[in-house]
């Protein structure tokens, strides 16, 4: 059930925060749009790297500058257990790990250069050819489901891959000390699938594969 705790107090999240996300995104309303308690809260750095996001139901963390997992895993559960004990909550119902990458490539490349993933065209047509690809699928692994997202794409005249993973655990009752448990799970899995979408020639060129 909806906590309704956070949508009336969150003044006391913001006062724990304020110092590392002092910028305040109010939703906007607009008619016919979810009610306003169901509405994501944004409080963001002032650089504008680090994001939190809530509601009622849903806690989210953000950052457009991966620190690494171990980092990266330190700096959500303080978070999430600041905003649990906030407004007393002890169990969740779904954890997630999304992870976006973009690839640069050049004119003459194409995806299946850098990725395992094949690309069948018209005869006539060849793959160096096209602008725009995109390819989504939904996989059971392990505890959880992985969302796996590849797009081919022209950004500013330059080609880029996006890769975006997102692998999500649901239960009906997990408990708030084995989240980090839950993200090891879902960080295993999608460097699993994403490490073995790699091409040799594609991991001769990286310099690190960030762990």
């Amino acid at each position: 059930m909806p906590n309704l705790e956070i949508d009336n107090n969150r003044y006391k999240f913001l006062n724990k925060i304020r110092n590392e996300f002092p910028e305040l995104l109010i939703p906007k309303v607009k008619f016919n749009d979810d009610p306003l308690p169901l509405r994501l809260y944004k409080y963001q750095t002032e650089n504008g790297e680090r994001l939190i996001q809530s509601s009622i139901s849903q806690f989210d963390y953000t950052t457009h500058k991966y620190p690494g997992f171990k980092e990266f895993t330190k700096e959500t559960l303080e978070l999430l257990n600041t905003f649990c004990k906030t407004y007393k909550i002890e169990h969740l119902k779904r954890t997630g790990l999304r992870y976006i990458n973009q690839i640069n490539i050049d004119e003459s490349s194409t995806l299946t250069d850098y990725l395992k993933i094949e690309l069948h065209t018209p005869l006539k047509i060849s793959p160096n050819d096209i602008m725009k690809h995109q390819y989504e699928t939904y996989l059971r692994l392990d505890k959880g489901t992985l969302r796996l997202f590849v797009q081919l794409q022209q950004i500013d005249s330059k080609r880029v891959i996006t890769l975006d993973f997102d692998y999500s655990i649901e239960k009906t009752d997990m408990k708030l000390e084995n989240i980090k448990k839950y993200m090891e799970i879902s960080h295993e899995k999608t460097k699993g699938v994403f490490l073995s979408l790699l091409t040799d020639k594609y991991r001769k060129s990286l310099k690190e594969i960030q762990r």
